[in-house]
């Protein structure tokens, strides 16, 4: 009975350290969905590695929740800081849903595949809602 207990210990200890570092962006948008607060909160700043399928890409200009008032920027940004940035909008592989993480990059990324399977590094910013959807935005991403 005692070696079961160091088997279990062993193999839930193996399982931790195994645990690949690429969280799934179900997680994240669900946790946005259910308490975007606590969720705002808990990854504020954060650089995650998230996984997950492309939904779609682009350019357009960052909306930073930080720098605005009722949608509008607060103090003018410096010259070249609200230009258009390459971005890359990824949805959960395995439980579909119109929420997505939008990944926004420094430079020019090649134009992701829809549908491809893709893994990117990025800083956490802000839960936005839209149209009964939940967006995780995401800053100085970078593909892996």
């Amino acid at each position: 009975m005692k070696n079961l207990g160091i088997m279990r210990w062993l193999f839930a200890s193996l399982s931790v350290a195994c645990a690949s570092p690429w969280q799934p962006v179900g997680l994240v948008l669900r946790e946005g969905r259910n308490n975007d607060f606590a969720a705002t909160q808990k990854y504020r700043g954060q650089t995650l590695q998230l996984a997950g399928i492309v939904a779609g890409f682009g350019k357009k200009k960052i909306e930073h929740g930080e720098g605005r008032t009722e949608g509008r920027w607060a103090d003018v940004p410096a010259e070249g800081f609200d230009a258009a940035r390459a971005f890359v909008q990824i949805r959960d592989a395995e439980k579909p849903s119109p929420d997505v993480v939008t990944c926004f990059f420094d430079g020019d990324i090649q134009a992701p595949e829809r549908g491809a399977t893709v893994r990117v590094r990025g800083t956490f910013v802000e839960y936005v809602g839209a149209a009964g959807h939940v967006d995780a935005v995401f800053t100085r991403c970078s593909p892996e």
